[in-house]
């Protein structure tokens, strides 16, 4: 299997931690609707900008979740993705995902508020996966950060930003069902890391990781 073969294998969007990012191009629609944003050149641009940054955010939690799962997966017999390249395929690799992350924030509108977010998401990518914190490591709080940083903050970080661009103010009716909105969202991607950990509960158990279907039982 050739280098470029690997890493074919490695990104490939069906595996779980790619699974939020149909979602969030959904909420992007949502967003174009709500907003009444006019399809015109500067609307597309913002459209394509968005694809790009929630493809390299979700190749971005991917890449450090991978790298710090390595010596786990090689305890729990698992194969890992990442360990088939070299050191210095590694490290092109991240540069690739973090410009695919955080160029499009160069045109892309902005405040004090999106940066808060993205520091949140990059926050809760290191968090949950690297030493010493590690949060994967602890039942329920995994499961809440992965929800935040795979459901949660994306879904919020998308819409103030295409509340930016609109520049319309909501009331407080929207403020009420925007909540509720928010509050499903993250009861979901709850839901799927869960679902995930039911399925991956041998391989969990050979790793020593103690995660919630383990904890309270299948």
């Amino acid at each position: 299997m050739n280098v470029f073969s690997k890493i074919a294998t490695a990104s490939r969007l069906n595996d779980w931690r790619f699974s939020f990012v149909p979602f969030i191009i959904g909420c992007v629609y949502l967003w174009l609707f709500v907003f009444q944003i006019s399809p015109n050149l500067q609307s597309a641009t913002l459209f394509l900008l968005s694809l790009l940054t929630t493809f390299g955010f979700a190749a971005l939690g991917y890449f450090i979740n991978e790298y710090f799962d390595i010596a786990d997966d090689t305890k729990a017999g698992k194969a890992n993705k990442l360990a088939l390249v070299s050191p210095v395929f590694k490290l092109l690799l991240l540069f690739t995902f973090l410009f695919a992350t955080f160029s499009p924030w160069l045109w892309l509108p902005a405040d004090n508020t999106t940066l808060l977010l993205i520091v949140a998401e990059v926050g809760f990518f290191i968090l949950y996966s690297a030493p010493p914190i590690r949060l994967k490591r602890i039942p329920i709080v995994s499961g809440i950060a992965d929800a935040c940083y795979a459901y949660l903050v994306p879904t919020i970080l998308a819409y103030h930003t295409y509340l930016l661009f609109s520049g319309k103010t909501m009331n407080h009716s929207w403020h009420i069902s925007l909540l509720l909105f928010f509050t499903m969202v993250f009861f979901a991607g709850f839901r799927n890391i869960v679902v995930h950990q039911v399925n991956d509960v041998f391989n969990d158990t050979r790793s020593e990781l103690v995660t919630l279907p383990i904890w309270v039982g299948v």
